[in-house]
């Protein structure tokens, strides 16, 4: 099965998983102000576009359902999920959302951690976990979306 996990934002961490393991770890965020897209080395035309191209192969996507205090960061994620699910309808494939309380609770669970209550220092800690469990150097998004996956495997998300 091959799916990917995706941490939602203005810049998007993805990573993209053949059953149990990661195969490839990257952003997806706007270039220019044409309305470009940037992805994994790529760049399209729109943000419809890049996420047509990042989905069309899966099988199941999982996204992080995010939280936020202000009304455009709930927006923006609302937004993003739209366009995933909407996409991922048109490709007749599977989506689901996790709650970062839920991944998280996961994440401690088996990683023997606790999250602090900024959100800044929980970005710092999700690099360091990726760096010391998969060997990755990653970007705060990236990191997000590594341990998304893992969380939904270990949650049964996925069927392996």
């Amino acid at each position: 099965m091959n799916w990917i996990s995706v941490d939602i934002g203005k810049v998007m961490g993805v990573t993209e998983w053949a059953g149990a393991v990661r195969v490839n770890t990257y952003i997806v965020k706007p270039r220019g102000n044409q309305g470009k897209y940037y992805w994994n080395g790529n760049v399209v035309d729109s943000k419809f576009s890049a996420i047509n191209c990042i989905i069309a192969d899966q099988d199941l996507v999982i996204m992080e359902r995010g939280f936020g205090h202000l009304s455009t960061v709930i927006n923006t994620q609302a937004h993003l999920r739209g366009y995933i699910t909407c996409a991922a309808d048109y490709f007749n494939m599977i989506t689901k959302e996790i709650n970062v309380s839920e991944w998280r609770r996961v994440i401690k669970e088996h990683m023997g951690v606790s999250f602090p209550r900024q959100s800044k220092d929980c970005k710092i800690l999700a690099q360091q976990l990726v760096k010391k469990h998969f060997n990755l150097h990653a970007t705060e998004d990236e990191a997000d979306s590594v341990l998304i996956g893992y969380a939904a495997m270990k949650l049964g998300y996925v069927n392996l």
